[in-house]
């Protein structure tokens, strides 16, 4: 597996359905999908975000998308994918550290993510990864499903839980 974060300002062709497949696949709906793809052309090109593919034989194995914002110092992870058939293995893991190399180079404070409160692996994964969680936002998503939303804040050593 190799990463690379992509350079261009516009996702190639087949870039869009080879993401398109893998959200598929891990069961997203159309209207997911549609803002994911769209809020990743939105990312490209702009200084404070950033894009970046985990790539097996040049096939898009996982992604994940971040936004630096200035006004807080803050970034936020706006999606992380991975193919099923390559998950606890540490490709997230790796894709999460390229995005905190990013946002250190932004002299980000630290970043967050916001998931749903179903996603029982998901919060595992970011509390595995040095984040804690910070609130939670009843009826978040447009199903009902509340979020929640995990913070890391970089060379602060803070073990806070409140739920």
């Amino acid at each position: 597996m190799r990463i690379a974060r992509v350079s261009s300002t516009k996702l190639l062709e087949e870039e869009v359905i080879r993401i398109r497949r893998l959200l598929e696949l891990v069961g997203w709906n159309n209207q997911q999908i549609n803002g994911q793809l769209e809020g990743i052309e939105k990312f490209l090109g702009d200084k404070n975000c950033v894009v970046i593919f985990a790539l097996e034989d040049d096939e898009i194995i996982g992604y994940i998308t971040a936004q630096f914002y200035t006004w807080n110092k803050l970034g936020q992870i706006h999606g992380l994918v991975i193919h099923p058939d390559h998950r606890r293995i540490g490709f997230a893991s790796q894709l999460v550290k390229e995005v905190e190399v990013f946002m250190r180079t932004n002299q980000a404070r630290g970043i967050y993510v916001d998931t749903p409160t179903n996603n029982a692996s998901g919060c595992t994964f970011y509390k595995n990864n040095g984040f804690r969680q910070a609130y939670v936002m009843p009826d978040y998503y447009d199903d009902g499903i509340d979020g929640v939303t995990f913070i890391k804040l970089f060379n602060k050593e803070r073990n806070l839980s409140y739920c």
